[in-house]
């Protein structure tokens, strides 16, 4: 019951405004110190849509949907996209409630001639208990070497608890053959003992 559940789920958030036509973006994460998550992205003029599946000890699956706006003016562009969406239990385990958290995402992209400005804050809430809700977030600055490269200056952020902790450090996107682009982002957090964090990740984009 609970696999046909997520399932079905799955489908109406997914699928609901895929009958139109629009861009179909497969990513694949690989973060420091984490399992492998895959994402599955459906853009239409007005409405976006998303699955998230990250497999491990603790599987979890995530869809969400949301509006997207896009404009631009001369040398100006700007895009700005928000998603609800529930990350759902996988797990083999009986879990009584299969909603795990429920999250509010949102991206603003400003882009300048060759300056990129990105700002992405996210906040997670967990149903199951009171006052539990985690905050963080990516913002970074990019520049544009070239049709196929961007440099950016990143910072990631996050806020749990009363608790706080922020990383800088530098980020790249490449774009390759086939709408295909390879980003990463390398750094180390502001506070001891200075971990190291960063993550890779492919992107494809197909109509």
């Amino acid at each position: 019951m609970r696999r046909m559940f997520f399932a079905g789920l799955t489908l109406i958030i997914f699928l609901f405004p895929n009958f139109a036509f629009g861009t179909e973006v497969f990513k694949v994460k690989q973060a420091i110190g984490q399992d492998a998550t895959y994402y599955w992205f459906h853009n239409w003029r007005y409405w976006s849509s998303e699955v998230l599946y990250r497999p491990g000890t603790k599987p979890w699956l995530m869809p969400g949907i949301g509006p997207s706006f896009a404009t631009k003016i001369g040398p100006i562009s700007l895009k700005a996209f928000g998603y609800l969406a529930l990350m759902l239990d996988v797990s083999k385990s009986k879990t009584q409630w299969p909603v795990k958290t429920v999250e509010i995402d949102s991206f603003i992209v400003l882009t300048i001639k060759q300056y990129s400005f990105y700002i992405r804050s996210v906040a997670e809430v967990d149903p199951r208990r009171e006052s539990s809700t985690w905050y963080w977030g990516r913002d970074f600055v990019g520049y544009q070497l070239s049709d196929s490269w961007q440099i950016r200056f990143q910072t990631e952020w996050q806020s749990r608890d009363e608790e706080w902790s922020r990383s800088l450090g530098f980020g790249w996107s490449q774009k390759l053959p086939s709408n295909c682009s390879f980003d990463g982002y390398f750094g180390c957090e502001t506070e001891r003992p200075y971990a190291k964090v960063g993550w890779l990740e492919l992107k494809v984009s197909f109509k």
